[in-house]
């Protein structure tokens, strides 16, 4: 049977026209990348616009319907077109940094330095000097001379131990003969001091008696009146004979001194 020409065409639109079902599919594929694309607008556009733009189509949508067509909207499935990497949608926040304590550090090397002092001075207690030496002089200066020019007619040595605190006093006579000098020279005792003042007197005594001395001390008749007025004097049994000669010094005390008889 002949075909018009007119049933030819439409015969030949009929065969190559979709069918319905697939030009179904291709809508819902359509719609289907329109709300994801919606979405994705919304995600990284600002909100307060009113409508999305299909990049595609050129076309516009409302903005109302990618919130109401259910698109899930969580930032762990969000990507980038151009990365296969998740998106945030926060930038990423500044390690917070933590605070310091700085006392941990000053506690730590108070600590320790207490403990090093404390180690140290128990060492320096233990294996330091035991003894500690003191020569004392007694010169017969009137005018307040504590250096060469005066006999040293009092000589004493002191002696205190470190460890336990007690101290030993010994005596040595003004008179003994000893070697006096470098050069060898023999002499009494107290002639030391009045050539060489106390560095002579104290290498006289280390040498003859194979002592080192650590220090000294010097006091005249001034300081002698003075300590025994703070003491409120000294008690003395004394003779008739005795009394008389001390008598004999008492103007010559005052005179020297300075300081008054009672």
């Amino acid at each position: 049977m002949a075909l018009e020409p007119r049933h030819i065409e439409s015969e030949r639109r009929r065969r190559t026209a979709p069918s319905r079902s697939t030009e179904r599919r291709q809508e819902e594929l359509r719609y289907r990348s329109r709300r994801v694309e919606a979405s994705f607008d919304e995600d990284f556009a600002p909100h307060s616009s009113a409508a999305y733009h299909d990049m595609h189509s050129n076309e516009f949508y409302p903005a109302s319907s990618a919130r109401s067509s259910g698109i899930r909207n969580d930032r762990h499935y969000r990507q980038d077109p151009s990365s296969s990497q998740p998106m945030n949608r926060r930038p990423s926040q500044r390690p917070r940094r933590r605070k310091r304590a700085w006392w941990i550090p000053l506690c730590c090397l108070l600590l320790i330095s207490g403990i090093v002092f404390g180690v140290w001075r128990m060492v320096h207690k233990q294996f330091g000097p035991k003894y500690w030496t003191l020569a004392i002089f007694g010169v017969d200066s009137r005018n307040g001379n504590l250096e060469k020019g005066a006999l040293s007619d009092v000589i004493m040595l002191a002696s205190v131990n470190n460890h336990t605190g007690d101290v030993k006093i010994t005596s040595v006579y003004r008179d003994t003969y000893l070697r006096i000098s470098p050069d060898g020279d023999y002499h009494k005792l107290n002639e030391a001091y009045f050539k060489g003042g106390h560095e002579q007197a104290v290498q006289a005594l280390e040498e003859n008696f194979d002592l080192k001395i650590d220090d000294y001390a010097t006091f005249n008749w001034s300081a002698v009146a003075k300590g025994i007025n703070g003491l409120g004097g000294v008690d003395l049994d004394i003779s008739d004979k005795e009394f008389a000669y001390i008598n004999a010094f008492i103007t010559e005390t005052v005179e020297s001194t300075g300081l008054g008889s009672v």
